[in-house]
């Protein structure tokens, strides 16, 4: 009778260790199960900001959702083209994309004013634009592709181009070999300029053969890796070309609502500190990158465009954006609306950041 109830408690005692082990053995078993969200971006892993930007949205969504879900980046070329990433997010063949609304601008114009346009707006404003009245707008033109789109990144311009050769008037364009991209690309094949893509990594050995004269670009901040301050004679501002550049993220439709509402939630919180996380990083690499050209003597290829320029750029730039929106009512409502949008942050700007910063440029030492 003892020798049975000494096997009753040792298989008791078995059963209890199993269980316990069972239970520390858990986690491993929720991460296995955690649902895959497939995230297709259009960077390459190594591109300034932006790459390390994509893999920070992974990493903290999947942490924010206590790995729920496990969201897994797809750098570009990783899960077909850039420009199909748009079409797989629609298609459910990815949850979700990571790039630039002008990359899918053929589908609807439109998509141009949420990506940022030559003398549109600001980073500030243009993050004031997607996630205002502009939202609303920003959903109608996705919804027919089956996306939910966000702001996840603002890259704010420095300086507006890079040049082997002297840009004083707009004819100076006509010819002019150079790298653009998206509407800022039409504008200046409108000026004559033989206007075109050019990657990332050939820039440096383009611009010092010859095979392009100059290039529009991101700004300071994203020159460390190309090189192109060395390759180049002149950099040339304001950034009027691309003052600021919207990174975003859309997703699935059926995907996004099958999320709980807390992590709908989550995923807004993730994308709107991404947002103003980058925009900070682009003021602060513009401006140490600027201070260092500066400190190594290289001060003297900074241009300013002249009002001449600026003047008959800008008209041509306005003219080639109601040209690309002609023929689309909804495109055209949106631009009207973009349009009110940028009158009335220019007055705000105008008596606030403005005069300040010109109050700044007055003869007195402050606090020396």
């Amino acid at each position: 009778m003892a020798a049975s109830s000494a096997k009753l408690r040792r298989r008791q005692v078995l059963a209890s260790g199993l269980g316990a082990l069972s239970l520390l053995a858990a986690p491993n078993v929720v991460r296995a199960q955690a649902r895959v969200v497939r995230m297709a971006s259009v960077w390459g892993r190594g591109f300034p900001i932006v790459g390390p930007s994509a893999q920070r949205l992974a990493e903290r969504l999947t942490a924010i959702t206590d790995g729920a879900l496990r969201v897994e980046l797809f750098a570009a070329g990783e899960l077909g083209s850039p420009g199909e990433a748009h079409a797989r997010a629609g298609a459910g063949e990815a949850e979700m994309y990571h790039g630039v609304e002008y990359f899918w601008a053929a589908k609807n114009p439109a998509f141009y004013l949420f990506s940022g346009v030559p003398f549109g707006l600001t980073g500030l404003e243009l993050l004031g634009w997607l996630n205002g009245p502009g939202a609303q707008h920003w959903d109608a033109i996705q919804a027919p592709f089956n996306i939910k789109p966000f702001s996840a990144g603002m890259l704010a311009g420095g300086v507006g181009v890079w040049s082997n050769k002297q840009l004083e008037t707009v004819e100076d364009f006509n010819g002019l070999k150079i790298r653009s991209s998206g509407l800022a690309r039409t504008v200046l094949k409108s000026l004559g300029a033989d206007a075109r893509p050019v990657s990332f990594a050939r820039l440096p050995s383009a611009l010092s053969l010859g095979a392009l004269d100059a290039t529009e670009w991101f700004g300071p901040w994203a020159d460390p890796k190309a090189d192109i301050t060395e390759a180049t004679k002149y950099l040339y501002g304001p950034p009027i070309l691309r003052p600021a550049l919207a990174i975003s993220v859309g997703l699935n439709l059926p995907f996004w609502f099958s999320l709980t509402e807390p992590q709908r939630l989550a995923f807004r919180s993730v994308f709107a500190a991404e947002s103003h996380r980058v925009l900070l990083s682009t003021h602060q690499e513009n401006a140490r990158m600027l201070t260092q050209m500066q400190t190594n003597g290289q001060e003297q290829k900074l241009r300013a465009f002249s009002s001449t320029l600026l003047t008959d750029l800008g008209r041509q730039s306005g003219q080639v954006l109601r040209e690309a929106m002609d023929g689309s009512d909804e495109a055209e409502t949106n631009l009207n609306d973009y349009l009110n949008f940028r009158a009335q942050s220019y007055r705000e700007v105008l008596n606030g950041s403005s005069g300040f910063m010109k109050s700044r440029e007055l003869p007195f030492s402050f606090a020396r």
